[in-house]
C-alpha cells in the first residue's frame, strides 16, 4: 500500500464522550423543529430510595402549563424522593401526586417550578394509526438525552392494561416515562416498557387517553405518598451533589469536585458522587483520576453502567486500549441494547490493530444507525488497513452522501483509488478535496504524486508551488521526489 496520509480526522475523544442523535428520514427542517417543541417540554427523572441510594433514572414532560408532569408509575414506585431536571439543567423538586393509574403505568405530579418556564406538549385527541412515523425523546442511563425515530408498529388490546401501542423507537433504560410524538408535534403514547419476544426486544408505550381519563384527586405530598420514608437524613449530601451538578453545566468542575466531595463526607457510598467526579476529572483531563473515581463507583455499584461507560472513556484517553476494551465488554453485558457501546468498541479495536474485529463492529452499529457519518468514515478507515479498498471507497462514498461538504472524504477516497491504479479518479478526488478547502497540504502533495506517477511533471511543480506556503515539510519532500524522477 502506498505510503499516503490516511487522516483520523474526527476526534475520537469527542465521539467517546459525546452521544450524536439518530437522524431520521424526514425532512431535516421538520425534523429539527419537532426536536425543538419535545426537548423544552421534556424532563430527566431523578429517584432515590433511603440514605439517598439512587434508585432510577427516566424521562417525564409537561402536559399543562400548571408545573403538571407525566411520567411512570414504576418509575416512583418505592421512591422516598424525585427531583426533575429541565432542559435548562435546573433540577426541580418533585412536590406531590396530582393522579394515578397503577394498571395504565402512568402517574401524574407537581413540580416545583414557575409555570412561566414551563412549555407544555399538546396531547393527541386519538389514537394513532400503525405505520404512523414517531418522535421520542428520552434520558438514557448511560449515553443522556438521545432523539429516536420510529413507527408505530402495533395496536393491541390487552386484559391487564387495555390498549398498548407497539413501537421500534427502542425504549432503552432511562426512556421510561419518554413522550412518544407524531410528525405535529403531539403527544400521541407515553414509552412504558420493552421485553423479548422470540428472541427480540419489542417496545411498548401507553396512548395518552389514558392520562385524560385518569381521575384527579385532590394533590398530596410526597412525603404522604410514601409516609415515612421521605425523612431521611440524605438531604443534605444530596443537596451538595446537586449544587456540584449545577456548576457542571457551567464548566466549573473545580468547584464542582468540592461540592461531591462535601457530599461524600456526609454519604461515603454515593456512588453518583464518584462518577461525576470521574467526569470533571475527564473534563479537566486528569484520566487517572477518573479511572480511580469510576473504579469507586462501581465498587459501591456493581452494575453502574454509567461508570463502566466512564471507564472506558478514560482509559481510551490514557492510551490504555486493552482495558477500555473490558470496561465497554462490561457495558454491553450490563445493558447490550446500548448502541454506542459497539462503535466506541470498534474505535478501540482500530486502536488495537484488530481491523477484522473493528468491522465487524462498525457493520453491526451501522445496521442500527445507518446516518451516523463518523462510524461510515471509520469503518473505511479499517477496510483500507485490511487492504479492501472497494468497500473503503463504498463507505467514503457514504460518507460524502451524507456530509458533501466533508473534504477528508474526497481526499481518502483518493488515497483508495491511488492503491488500485485508478488515477483519474483520483485526481479528481483530491481536486474536490482541495476545492472544499485550498490549504489543504496533504491534498495538495499527493495530487503532485499522482501527476509525477504519470509523468506530468508540470503540474506536479504547480501543486509544489502553492505546496511551499502550506507545508514546508511535505514541499521539501515533493520537491526531492520531482528532482529524483
Amino acid at each position: 500500500m502506498r505510503k499516503d496520509i490516511l487522516e483520523k480526522i474526527f476526534n475520537r475523544y469527542t465521539l467517546l464522550f459525546t452521544v450524536i442523535p439518530i437522524l431520521p428520514l424526514l425532512a431535516s427542517e421538520r425534523a429539527s423543529n419537532i426536536e425543538k417543541i419535545v426537548e423544552q417540554a421534556t424532563a430527566e427523572v431523578l429517584t432515590y430510595g433511603q440514605m439517598g441510594k439512587r434508585l432510577n433514572k427516566a424521562t417525564g414532560f409537561f402536559i399543562k402549563d400548571d408545573s403538571t408532569l407525566v411520567t411512570n408509575w414504576h418509575v416512583l414506585e418505592g421512591v422516598c424522593y424525585a427531583k426533575i431536571q429541565t432542559f435548562d439543567n435546573k433540577l426541580r423538586k418533585i412536590k406531590g401526586i396530582v393522579a394515578e393509574n397503577k394498571e395504565s403505568d402512568i402517574i401524574v405530579v407537581s413540580v416545583d417550578i414557575p409555570s412561566a418556564k414551563v412549555q407544555p406538549l399538546t396531547l393527541s385527541n386519538s389514537l394513532p394509526q400503525i405505520g404512523d412515523s414517531i418522535v421520542m425523546i428520552a434520558y438514557t442511563i448511560a449515553y443522556g438525552r438521545q432523539i429516536t425515530y420510529g413507527i408505530v408498529k402495533e395496536i393491541h388490546e390487552t386484559i391487564e392494561c387495555g390498549t398498548v401501542i407497539e413501537i421500534t423507537a427502542p425504549i432503552i433504560p432511562g426512556a421510561s416515562g419518554s413522550p412518544v410524538v407524531n410528525l405535529n408535534g403531539q403527544v400521541v403514547a407515553i414509552a412504558t416498557y420493552r421485553k423479548v419476544i422470540d428472541g427480540e426486544w419489542c417496545y411498548y408505550a401507553m396512548p395518552v387517553t389514558e392520562i385524560q381519563e385518569i381521575k384527579r384527586d385532590s394533590q398530596i405530598s410526597f412525603a404522604e405518598w410514601h409516609a415515612g420514608c421521605a425523612d431521611d437524613h440524605f438531604f443534605a449530601a444530596k443537596d451538595y451533589y446537586e449544587d456540584g451538578v449545577n456548576l457542571t453545566f457551567k464548566s466549573d468542575y473545580n468547584t464542582a469536585l468540592l461540592f461531591f466531595e462535601k457530599a461524600l463526607r456526609e454519604f461515603p457510598d454515593y456512588a453518583e458522587c464518584y462518577v461525576e467526579i470521574g467526569i470533571c476529572n475527564e473534563r479537566l483531563k486528569r484520566h487517572k483520576q477518573a479511572v480511580k473515581a469510576y473504579k469507586k463507583a462501581i465498587q459501591i455499584q456493581q452494575d453502574c453502567v454509567v461508570a463502566y461507560n466512564g471507564l472506558g472513556i478514560a482509559h481510551y484517553n490514557l492510551g490504555s486500549y486493552r482495558e477500555a476494551l473490558e470496561a465497554y465488554k462490561k457495558v454491553l453485558e450490563l445493558e447490550p441494547s446500548y448502541p454506542e457501546t459497539y462503535y466506541n468498541l470498534g474505535n478501540i479495536y482500530l486502536e488495537l490493530g484488530k481491523y477484522n474485529d473493528a468491522v465487524e463492529k462498525f457493520e453491526y452499529f451501522l445496521t442500527i444507525q445507518p446516518d451516523r457519518t463518523e462510524a461510515h468514515f471509520a469503518l473505511a478507515s479499517a477496510y483500507v488497513n485490511l487492504q479492501r479498498f472497494e468497500d473503503a471507497i463504498s463507505r467514503f462514498n457514504q460518507v460524502i452522501f451524507l456530509k458533501p461538504d466533508l473534504p477528508e472524504a474526497y481526499y481518502n477516497t483518493g488515497v483508495c483509488y491511488g492503491n488500485l491504479g485508478y488515477y483519474e479518479k483520483e485526481i479528481k478526488a483530491y481536486s474536490k478535496a482541495i476545492a472544499l478547502r485550498p490549504d489543504y497540504a496533504e491534498a495538495h502533495y499527493n495530487l503532485a504524486i499522482v501527476y509525477i506517477i504519470r509523468g506530468d511533471k508540470t503540474s506536479a511543480l504547480e501543486q509544489y508551488y502553492i505546496l511551499k506556503d502550506l507545508n514546508k515539510d511535505l514541499a521539501s519532500a515533493l520537491r526531492r521526489k520531482i528532482e529524483k524522477d
